[in-house]
């Protein structure tokens, strides 16, 4: 799992070989922090696991603003995401996970209470995807993820349960963070 400690996470976000990046394309870049967030009535106030964990920052910024944190998957046929969330805030606004292709596979809106919730397990038929964490109408929005794991496979994507069964079979399994 990728619990964002310095061991492991933070060369892989920051690396030019990582498969991770974030702040990309006009959007708000995720931080990295242990602790609580710099707000108080929002976010987690400690990782789920570990010490570190990936939060938008929602002060200063405006309804709507996006954080991108972008998974390239391209050593991958398709990926396998499991990850742990956090949104708590009374003017929390959405978290999704998007394909590559630009579909969303996983949403929550809202405040969903000052608790790590989780695991959420998606399997996508892409080998990119990003968690995009949407601001809502103030500060008290600030979002947090936490031991993500990503598991690549190099065969062909499953159609529907009976192939993805034979598809994982055959496949070869790489964590990827």
């Amino acid at each position: 799992p990728c619990g964002f400690e310095p061991e492991t996470a933070i060369n892989r976000i920051t690396s030019s070989a990582s498969p991770w990046s974030t702040g990309t394309a006009g959007n708000t870049p995720w931080k990295r922090d242990e602790g609580s967030t710099l707000s108080s009535s929002t976010g987690p106030s400690s990782a789920r696991s570990g010490s570190w964990f990936m939060y938008t920052e929602a002060t200063g910024g405006d309804e709507g603003d996006t954080f991108d944190l972008n998974f390239d998957g391209s050593d991958c046929s398709w990926v396998s995401v499991t990850f742990y969330y956090h949104m708590y805030g009374s003017q929390m606004g959405t978290l999704r996970v998007i394909d590559g292709t630009g579909g969303q596979v996983w949403s929550e809106s809202g405040n969903q209470g000052n608790s790590w919730k989780g695991p959420v397990t998606r399997t996508l038929t892409t080998a990119a995807f990003k968690f995009e964490g949407v601001r809502g109408n103030g500060f008290k929005s600030d979002m947090a993820l936490d031991d993500i794991t990503v598991t690549c496979f190099r065969s062909s994507a499953p159609v529907d349960d009976a192939t993805r069964t034979v598809a994982r079979a055959r496949a070869t399994p790489r964590p990827d963070v």
